[in-house]
């Protein structure tokens, strides 16, 4: 069929959404083929008798459902394949908790024993540095991955975000250095410079920080402290080895500043060798913080800090300031929780599953990906920092999100990572991860495309 022969009412709907219903039927049922360029814009206006607007309008919307895309320079062209699988939206961006694994039976179960048990009580203020059952029970946990403390030692706070914003907030003043891995968690960076610190990062090695690069900068500018996350490092999915842990505290303790442990799921044991630095730390340099939001329960903020014992004064002044005490319910809940049900268990169940998602992924990406991406295959993480040999991932993620997955461009890391791009495997079920990937290896050929 000839396109300039498409019949549009000039007294029906509007111009472009005929037009592009008429173009989406022709290409769903192939009698415009994949890959064929649609006419340039003026001269298919001409041929219509429309205004150009009407043309854009209609590609616009053909692109949005997945159909066309644009190649810069060159036009749009016809991107359909009538034996692609609808799989729905996939989130390969990791914002969302690991539904297929999440105990909801009993987290609602805790909930609804509190409520029948506390009443009331459940809704009250709770003491500034946390319910007390709760933190006696997160240290008797703490107890298994050797980190020994006192319950009173613990502060409960509303997330890791907040725990990282509390520490800032009372270590930190104008002009003061922290050092900080590159890359890095963004979150933590507009903390510190929200104190108007100095920040100096440090590149991220296969074992852990260089060290070498840190004392130079140490020698010449002493830090409150270094934030590193040494578990599944993120974004780059490095886990710091024992020896650079052992290293970093023996720093720490000649230099005399802090060590920020910021501990994303060293639950997960992808290093069955793991020890935390709080762990390890004889000097009591380290600031343990601990989330349990980004593999439990994303919407219920909850984390805690155990900070070295003479400065766990100006973290509760600060955390009292900023919102009084985290909500009780979600407290009393966790506790309960923790006290009734097999932690350690969910955790293995919930370790097994994703290592099981992240050999997959890792298989495919070096089976399929080989000529178009590149990322560290040695390392075993839950997640993929990944590099495009051209482009950008904001580009790159718009691509996906037409054809219904996402993923998390590199600039929301840094602005020098725009040629990268995160992949999570935290999100996703395990069968929806090959057509998921299908889908991403298309979207990253037409961004290829475009260059």
């Amino acid at each position: 069929m000839d396109l300039k022969d498409i019949k549009l009412e000039k007294n029906g709907e509007h111009l472009y959404i005929q037009l592009f219903n008429e173009l989406k039927k022709l290409i769903t049922n192939q009698t415009i083929k994949d890959k064929t360029k649609l006419p340039p814009i003026r001269d298919f206006a001409t041929s219509l008798n429309v205004n150009s607007v009407t043309i854009i309008n209609a590609y616009k919307l053909l692109e949005k459902d997945g159909l066309i895309y644009k190649k810069v320079g060159s036009g749009s062209f016809v991107s359909y394949n009538k034996n692609s699988i609808d799989i729905g939206y996939m989130d390969f961006s990791g914002k969302d908790s690991n539904i297929d694994s999440f105990p909801l039976k009993e987290i609602s179960g805790s909930i609804v024993k509190i409520l029948e048990d506390d009443g009331v009580n459940a809704f009250k203020y709770e003491d500034p540095d946390g319910y007390l059952p709760l933190k006696e029970a997160l240290a008797n946990y703490f107890k298994f991955y050797n980190i020994t403390t006192r319950a009173e030692l613990i502060q409960i706070v509303s997330g890791g975000q907040q725990a990282i914003d509390i520490v800032s907030k009372a270590l930190l003043d104008f002009g003061d250095t922290v050092i900080t891995e590159q890359p890095t968690y963004h979150g933590a960076v507009k903390s510190f410079l929200s104190r108007e610190a100095r920040i100096i990062s440090i590149d991220i090695q296969k074992n852990g920080l260089d060290i070498d690069a840190l004392i130079s900068k140490i020698e010449v500018r002493k830090p409150s402290f270094i934030y590193i996350m040494p578990y599944n490092q993120k974004p780059t999915g490095v886990t710091y080895s024992y020896e650079n842990r052992v290293q970093l505290l023996e720093i720490a303790h000649k230099y005399g500043f802090y060590i920020l442990e910021d501990d994303l799921g060293s639950e997960l044991e992808f290093d069955l060798n793991n020890r935390s630095l709080k762990s390890l730390d004889k000097y009591d340099r380290v600031i343990y913080i601990k989330s349990f939001t980004p593999l439990f329960m994303p919407g219920l903020r909850l984390g805690c800090i155990i900070p070295p014992e003479k400065i766990f004064n100006k973290f509760l002044n600060i955390k009292t300031s900023t919102d009084i005490s985290t909500p009780g319910l979600i407290q009393r809940a966790f506790t309960n929780y923790l006290n009734n049900n097999n932690w350690n268990e969910y955790y293995k169940t919930l370790s097994i599953n994703i290592r099981s998602k992240s050999l997959l992924i890792k298989d495919i990406l070096m089976s399929d990906f080989k000529d178009l991406i590149s990322f560290d295959s040695e390392l075993n993480s839950p997640h993929f920092w990944i590099k495009l040999l051209k482009g950008d991932s904001r580009r790159l993620r718009d691509i996906c999100i037409i054809y219904g997955i996402d993923i998390t461009p590199g600039e929301t890391i840094g602005v020098d990572y725009s040629n990268y791009f995160l992949l999570n495997t935290k999100s996703i079920p395990k069968e929806n991860i090959e057509p998921g990937l299908i889908i991403l290896k298309k979207a990253i050929n037409l961004l290829y495309l475009e260059y």
